[in-house]
């Protein structure tokens, strides 16, 4: 296997991955501190046509134009979340023929999603927590810019748990409806003089949401979906199951474990030729594209 990674930063953890899969492995970033072996990706391209993934992890606004860049020269390119800018533009890529092209949704293969999603489906209502004590990502930098992010958590947390839907309501998702919803930014720049995530650029910009609370209804059941950077309180990663108002049960999520990376990665190859399979794909990442664009 052949994969190209453009972004190391993020990138790092997909070069572990493909090197204990002993893949030949290309990688581009500008910053020739992280020892790239490319600078930019046209040289990349030219020097190697063809790729069998390539994963973007790039800025956000990078996104769109890289991953256009790649049509042609990889068979998949996984897109790192939030995706691109608005359903336009997911749209224009995956009309291509010549590449397909995916969200990354890492979460859906944790080792115990199937038990979570089983159980799922007989809760009145969940929980999709990602509440953080102080991991706000590089305070300052492009994380926090929203003309470099298109926005915070609502492009950071929020797609994660948004792909745990599908997992939740697999054959109803497009079903459920946002019924109420809060977007906010609680921290300013000099509010942060420490993160566990990253430096404060002192100088930067902070100008984009840090808190976001989705409350969708299905038709079976309630789905709120709490993310954010920083509470100044105890970690909340868990999905958290109800029975009416009792909590009947809650999966500790975490970060996501490299093993779950490497069975996205392979099922996403094994499934190439199947069309089902990237319809489907195709409708979780506009559905996720949606709700960004539309109602954040």
């Amino acid at each position: 296997m052949k994969t190209l990674i453009v972004g190391l930063g993020f990138g790092q953890l997909y070069k572990r991955i493909y090197e204990s899969m002993g893949a030949e492995i290309i990688t581009v970033d500008a910053d020739q501190s992280r020892q790239p072996d490319f600078v930019e990706l046209t040289t990349a391209i030219d020097a190697h046509p063809q790729f069998d993934t390539a994963h973007i992890c790039a800025p956000n606004k990078t996104h769109f134009a890289l991953a256009k860049a790649l049509s042609g020269h990889a068979k998949i390119v996984f897109v790192e979340k939030p995706g691109v800018k608005n359903v336009a533009q997911w749209t224009a890529l995956t009309h291509d023929k010549k590449t397909k092209y995916v969200m990354t949704k890492n979460n859906q293969y944790r080792d115990n999603i199937g038990e979570m999603a089983n159980l799922g489906q007989k809760m009145s209502s969940v929980e999709l927590n990602w509440k953080n004590t102080n991991r706000i990502p590089s305070p300052g930098t492009w994380f926090t810019n929203k003309d470099l992010a298109f926005g915070g958590v609502s492009r950071d947390l929020l797609p994660h748990m948004l792909s745990l839907l599908f997992v939740l309501a697999p054959n109803d998702y497009e079903a459920y409806n946002i019924i109420d919803k809060k977007i906010e930014q609680r921290y300013r720049l000099e509010d942060c003089t420490d993160t566990d995530y990253g430096k404060v650029k002192e100088d930067g910009v902070y100008d984009v949401d840090d808190n976001v609370y989705l409350k969708l209804v299905g038709p079976n059941n309630i789905i709120k979906v709490n993310t954010a950077w920083r509470t100044d309180e105890e970690d909340d990663i868990a999905v958290h199951m109800y029975k009416g108002d009792i909590k009947f049960r809650s999966f500790e999520l975490g970060l996501c474990p490299e093993d779950a990376y490497k069975k996205m990665i392979d099922n996403h190859m094994k499934n190439l030729n199947n069309e089902e399979f990237w319809k489907e794909q195709n409708k979780q990442d506009l559905f996720i594209h949606s709700i960004l664009e539309n109602a954040i």
